[in-house]
């Protein structure tokens, strides 16, 4: 059982530049994959950090997914020019092709369904609003690129970021550089009564970074796991995408449905 739905999962994927034919997953990061309704379907998107498509600082020419592409199966991706960088977002997007079935090979989050969170509606946002995370692990052991790790925490700092003073919002929430990439949710709280029930857990961001506290200890410098995750705002990649609008505050309230 999770408050996340099951779908939501198998739209997650590792994402790198790696092979992993030829050595397995090193140096991944994680991704999922978005779907744009249009006339003809869905246009699919690869949406990831930046640092998943990147060969050290070059821009890799092919990435690789565990999950497969719901357009064609594909787990090998050649990036060329449907690729959209954000450098100053640390965010990347691949646009992978046209979706048109009514059966497909994969998950993808659909843009008709999955609602995010407009960055100037405050009455969706405040410091200690508890997020979701999933993404994956560093340990090994824990590793399986069909089952990606929960993590949770709470919305840190935002004010920056709605008083247009940068482009990003903190969580505070332990992620690692595998986990980069993983979208985060508001998390979902259960209705207590009536007729209606939450629908879908609001998208917040994506994960781009997160800071390590460095401080020293008797003149050695002691570096601890980050717990502070830096978030870019969905609603940001939302504007280099075609024909996804951003929700009002009175359209938000649609965000519940009767049983």
């Amino acid at each position: 059982m999770s408050l996340l739905p099951e779908n939501y999962f198998n739209a997650i994927s590792v994402v790198g530049p790696n092979d992993p034919a030829e050595g397995g997953w090193y140096g991944f990061k994680t991704g999922f994959f978005w779907g744009v309704k249009s006339d003809d379907g869905w246009m699919i998107y690869l949406i990831s950090a930046l640092a998943a498509f990147l060969n050290g600082e070059t821009r890799a020419e092919v990435i690789y997914t565990s999950r497969p592409s719901p357009v064609d199966g594909s787990t090998q991706h050649r990036l060329g020019s449907s690729f959209i960088e954000d450098a100053d977002a640390g965010v990347g997007i691949l646009e992978l092709g046209m979706f048109s079935k009514e059966t497909f090979s994969g998950e993808f989050y659909r843009s008709t369904e999955t609602e995010f969170v407009p960055i100037k509606q405050t009455r969706h946002h405040w410091e200690g609003r508890l997020i979701l995370t999933p993404g994956y692990p560093e340990q090994k052991a824990l590793f399986d690129p069909n089952y990606p790790l929960v993590r949770g925490g709470i919305i840190a700092r935002i004010g920056d970021l709605m008083d247009g003073l940068n482009s990003w919002m903190f969580i505070d929430c332990n992620v690692f550089s595998n986990h980069v990439g993983a979208p985060v949710f508001l998390q979902p709280w259960p209705i207590q009564g009536g007729e209606r029930t939450l629908h879908v857990p609001w998208l917040l961001g994506v994960v781009t970074g997160y800071l390590d506290v460095r401080h020293d200890y008797e003149g050695d410098p002691v570096i601890e796991s980050g717990s502070l995750a830096v978030v870019c705002p969905f609603n940001r990649l939302a504007t280099k995408l075609p024909n996804v609008e951003i929700k009002t505050s009175t359209e938000q309230k649609d965000n519940f449905e009767k049983k």
